[in-house]
C-alpha cells in the first residue's frame, strides 16, 4: 500500500498576516497614519484586549477596521504596555510610609520585544496585496521599519485571539 505524505508550509486555516511596526509615535497617531496611508478607517474599540499574565490583568488598546467589500479585518495593537507596581516602605527617616513605584513592561508578542506595534490583517492571502501594503507603510516617514512576521515563529497565542 502506498503512503502519501502532505507537507504544508503554513496552516491554510490561518488566513491572516501579521506586520511588525517600529516607531515612536502614540497609538492614536499610528492609527491615523495607517488610515491615511492604506485608505482604511481604524477606530478605537470600546473594549480593550484583556489578557492575564501571572497575577496581572493586562489591557491592550485595540484599533479595528472591517472592510465589508473585501472581507478584510485590520487590527492594530501596541506590542508593549507598562504597568506600575506600588510598594510601600516604612523607614526610620524623615519620610514615613514612602511609596516606591516600579515600571514593568508586558508584551503582546514576547518573542518580538523590540516591536512597537502589531498590525494583524485577517482575510488577506494575495502576495501582491501584501507587498503593496508593506510598500505603502514603508513610505511613511514616522515609521522606522515594517516587516511581516512569520506566524509559526510566534509561541504565544495572544495575537491569534485579536
Amino acid at each position: 500500500m502506498a503512503v502519501h505524505k502532505l507537507i504544508l508550509e503554513e496552516d491554510p486555516s490561518l488566513n491572516f498576516k501579521i506586520f511588525a511596526l517600529h516607531t515612536v509615535v502614540e497609538d492614536y497617531k499610528m492609527a491615523y497614519l495607517l488610515n491615511k496611508t492604506l485608505a482604511i478607517n481604524l477606530k478605537r474599540t470600546r473594549n480593550d484586549f484583556i489578557t492575564k499574565v501571572n497575577d496581572s490583568v493586562l489591557a491592550f488598546p485595540i484599533f479595528e477596521y472591517q472592510n465589508t467589500y473585501t472581507l478584510e479585518n485590520y487590527c492594530l495593537a501596541p506590542n508593549r504596555i507598562q504597568t506600575e507596581i506600588f510598594e510601600s516602605q516604612k523607614s526610620q527617616n524623615l519620610f514615613l510610609n514612602t511609596t516606591v513605584t516600579e515600571q514593568q513592561n508586558h508584551y503582546l508578542i514576547p518573542e518580538y520585544k523590540k516591536v512597537d506595534y502589531v498590525l494583524k490583517i485577517d482575510g488577506i492571502s494575495d502576495s501582491s496585496k501584501i507587498n503593496n501594503i508593506l510598500f505603502k507603510i514603508k513610505k511613511v516617514k514616522q515609521i522606522n521599519s515594517v516587516y511581516q512576521v512569520k506566524t509559526n515563529s510566534i509561541k504565544t497565542n495572544t495575537i491569534f485571539q485579536l
